[in-house]
C-alpha cells in the first residue's frame, strides 16, 4: 500500500498537490476532488512537496540519489531548477507567503533560505538538532524550531 508523504494546497485554495512513496506527484482540483495531472519521479522520488510560484509548479525533496530540492514545472513536466546544499534527508520546506523564496530544513541541522530564481544557497543556519521552520502569514518572522523543544 502506497503512502502520502506530504502535500500542499495552492494559495488561492483551488489545488492541492501530493507526493507520494509510489514515486507520484499527483495535482487535484480542491473544489471537485478531481484527478487533474500525475507526475512520475521513478529517478528521485518525493518526499516533502508544495507549490512554487503558482500553481503549476512544485518544489520537492527527493527520497532516492540524492537530496536535492527540486522545482518542477507540472504544465511541462520538467524540471526547472535544482537547489543542492543537503547532506541528509529534508524534511521541510516552507514557501514564504509573500516572496519567491522558500526555506528548507534537514536532518543534517540546518536550514537553508533559497530564492526561486537562483540555484544558490541565500543563507544557511546550522542548528544543534533537527529543524522545523515557519512563516508567519504576513512573511516577516521565520520561526525556527530545534528538536520541536524550542521556538525562536
Amino acid at each position: 500500500r502506497e503512502l502520502v508523504n506530504s502535500l500542499d494546497f495552492a494559495a488561492a485554495g483551488d489545488f492541492v498537490v501530493t507526493g507520494g512513496s509510489d514515486d507520484q506527484i499527483v495535482l487535484y482540483n480542491s473544489m471537485y476532488g478531481e484527478q487533474k495531472k500525475i507526475s512520475l519521479t521513478k529517478m528521485y522520488g518525493v518526499g516533502q512537496i508544495i507549490f512554487g510560484h503558482t500553481s503549476t509548479t512544485v518544489l520537492h525533496s527527493s527520497t532516492k540519489i540524492n537530496d536535492t530540492i527540486r522545482y518542477l514545472s507540472l504544465h511541462q513536466n520538467k524540471y526547472i531548477r535544482y537547489f543542492i546544499g543537503h547532506t541528509n534527508k529534508v524534511t521541510s520546506l516552507i514557501k514564504s507567503p509573500v516572496e519567491d523564496i522558500f526555506v528548507s530544513a534537514s536532518l543534517d541541522n540546518s536550514l537553508m533560505l533559497w530564492d526561486l530564481r537562483s540555484p544558490n544557497c541565500e543563507a544557511h543556519i546550522s542548528v544543534a538538532g533537527r529543524p522545523v521552520a515557519d512563516f508567519d502569514p504576513n512573511g516577516l518572522v521565520l520561526a525556527v524550531g530545534i528538536n520541536c523543544l524550542l521556538i525562536s
